[in-house]
Formats: structure tokens, sequence, C-alpha cells
């Protein structure tokens, strides 16, 4: 079997490495926890779902994705499908395989997508992603999203998700300086935050971060919307901000940070680039 394959089909080791969680303090902070709190958690699972609008695609709308995914990659070689059991959740994955050299001498994108994607929507950009760079691909469904199971209460979930991804590259043997975090909006966020965790343990990755924010907090006071500073504040107490430009500063390894100046989302301001 392709050693990539093998990697990933095996139980990863227990968990060593976590994102550190990130408290917000203050009477507004302690207001909208409190809230939280009463309403069962239906305003957490709410803003977990403005984030992350993967989270609410129809079961007609995920058996559509899921059947042409499945038909056009009949047509592809050297690709996998497989699960990946984290710690809470089963994660749905495709991985595609550019070589054939042992471990250490591979190098691998991992990808995170933006929030209203799945990789049965990118599959193809993957592949020619591969053939263009060489590279192994990983990706896989945010928890809750597709296949995947369970549901991410806050950005720590998905950055533990991704870290321990990470972790089970590492440990059938693949090289630090040879992975790269490959991460689109959202997605750069979280690639941000799984890098710097893992400079936490003295492990140094490269990321590539695309059209992508300086925080989250920072896209809310950028809109046009009313009270958008306490919706800020809101969001980040309920533990969503990923605050790239704090983990910037961190980073050791190589970093690509790509903006375009067209982005009718994340304007400059707002966005990594203008950090």
């Amino acid at each position: 079997m392709d050693p990539l394959f093998s990697a990933l089909t095996k139980q990863p080791e227990p968990a060593r490495m976590h994102a550190p969680a990130h408290t917000s303090k203050g009477f507004l902070s302690g207001v909208v926890k409190g809230i939280s709190w009463i309403s069962g958690g239906a305003l957490q699972k709410k803003v977990a779902q403005e984030i992350l609008p993967s989270l609410t695609f129809s079961k007609k709308e995920l058996a559509s994705m899921q059947k042409i995914a499945r038909n056009e990659l009949k047509h592809l070689t050297d690709v996998q499908q497989s699960e990946c059991r984290v710690e809470g959740c089963t994660l749905e994955r495709i991985a595609f395989s550019a070589s054939k050299k042992p471990m250490s001498e591979r190098k691998i994108i991992v990808c995170f997508l933006p929030n209203y994607e799945l990789w049965q929507n990118k599959f193809y950009q993957f592949s020619e992603m591969r053939a263009e760079i060489g590279a192994d691909i990983v990706c896989s469904n945010y928890r809750g999203c597709g296949k995947s199971t369970g549901f991410p209460k806050s950005e720590i979930d998905l950055v533990n998700d991704g870290l321990y991804q990470v972790q089970q590259l590492l440990d059938a043997g693949a090289k630090p300086e040879n992975i790269a975090l490959y991460g689109y909006s959202l997605g750069g966020g979280i690639s941000m935050a799984v890098a710097a965790s893992l400079e936490d343990n003295a492990i140094s990755v490269n990321v590539i971060n695309e059209r992508s924010f300086r925080s989250l907090s920072a896209v809310v006071k950028s809109s046009d919307e009313f009270g958008k500073d306490i919706g800020a504040e809101c969001i980040s107490a309920l533990g969503w901000n990923l605050p790239s430009e704090q983990y910037l500063a961190k980073l050791k390894g190589n970093v690509v940070v790509i903006h375009n100046d067209y982005d009718e989302l994340i304007e400059y301001e707002p966005s990594l680039k203008g950090a």
C-alpha cells in the first residue's frame, strides 16, 4: 500500500497536542455565556452555524455532492477516501498521493476548507494541485460537515482536529519542514491556529494563508451591520475568534499570505495581509 495511505489508515496515537483555550473576559462576555447556558447551548450552536454554514447542508444537498464526487473519483488515480478518528468524532477525509517515496521524503499539503465547502466540492482542485506541485494532498471535512460526525462547539474543536491529523503524519515519519498547511478563508484562520499550536510543541511547519482574516472579530467589526462591536464581542465570548494576527508572530516556518484586493467579504483592513 502507498506509504501515505497506509499512514492514514492506522489508528493514531492518543492526541499529545491541544490548542490553548482563549478566554474572553468582561461584563458582556459573562452575559453572553450566561445566555448560552440558559438556552441549553442553542445560542452556541447558532453561532457555529453562522460561522461554518457547511454545517447546515440538507440531506438532499449532501447526497447530491457525494454522488457526483463518488462518480468522478473513479476517473482519478492514487486517491483514497478514509476516516480519521479524532477525539469525540470521526472525520471524513480524502488523500491524493503524488509519489511512492517514504514518508520522510514526501512533501504533504494539509488543506483546511473555507466555511461553505466540503472536500467533495474541491477534489478536482486538489488533484490539479498534486499534479502541479508534486505534493501529497490531504483534506478532511470539518466535524459535523458532510459525513464527519460530532459538532464544533468552538474553534478549539476544529483546531484540535487539525492538530490530530498533523500528528498522525508526523507519527508516520513525515518531517515538519515538508508539511504545509493550506487554508482558504476560514480555513486560513484554522491553519494559522494549528501552526501556532505546533510551535508550542517546538514543531515548525509551513503555512499558505489565502484570502483570510486577522481575526473573526475584525471581520465582524469591519461590516456595516448595526451592533457590530457587540457582535464581535459575542462571538469571541462563545469561543470563535481565530486571532491569526497574533499567531503570525509565533510561526518560524515559511508563511505565504495571499489577498485579493477585490474580495467582497474580507476587505484589506480585516484581512491578514492588512495586519
